[in-house]
């Protein structure tokens, strides 16, 4: 897609989000989570992916959103491993015009902001374009910090 970027557009609460759709693995209805005990409560455990052990984040918590946490995985590659995001639902990948990329409002607060990388307006809807590679930073400073925790 030539002066287009493929965007994965997915919901958390009441916001309609993306990322690039390069970054996604692949999308689960349901997986069994086992829960991780001593973790931040972003992190809600982790699921078996085909042998690999992946963490799970709760968007919801992660973003600041109400409601939650998610029924949809939106399993990403983010500094060459993997993170499952709990989201609400999933729609479809886009073709968004780089032009048509700006920074996020003034409106878009709290934690949510240190993950918005910009937004799109989309028929109907502003989509929050989210930074994969922060989220999966995330996930590797949280599971650091819980090897270091000990019992």
């Amino acid at each position: 897609m030539s002066g287009e970027r493929a965007v994965c557009v997915f919901h958390v609460g009441d916001h309609c989000c993306g990322v690039d759709a390069v970054a996604v693995q692949e999308v689960l209805s349901s997986e069994a989570i086992t829960p991780l005990p001593l973790m931040p409560p972003e992190l809600v455990g982790l699921i078996n992916l085909r042998g690999e052990i992946v963490p799970v984040l709760d968007a919801h918590r992660l973003l600041e959103v109400e409601g939650g946490p998610g029924e949809v995985h939106l399993v990403l590659r983010a500094g060459g491993e993997h993170v499952s995001l709990l989201v609400d639902r999933v729609e479809e990948v886009v073709a968004a015009p780089e032009g048509a990329f700006e920074e996020a409002p003034p409106t878009v607060g709290g934690r949510l902001r240190d993950f918005v990388l910009g937004t799109y307006k989309l028929e109907g809807s502003l989509l929050l374009m989210l930074d994969a590679g922060r989220i999966g930073a995330l996930r590797q400073a949280d599971l650091a910090a819980a090897g270091r925790a000990g019992p």
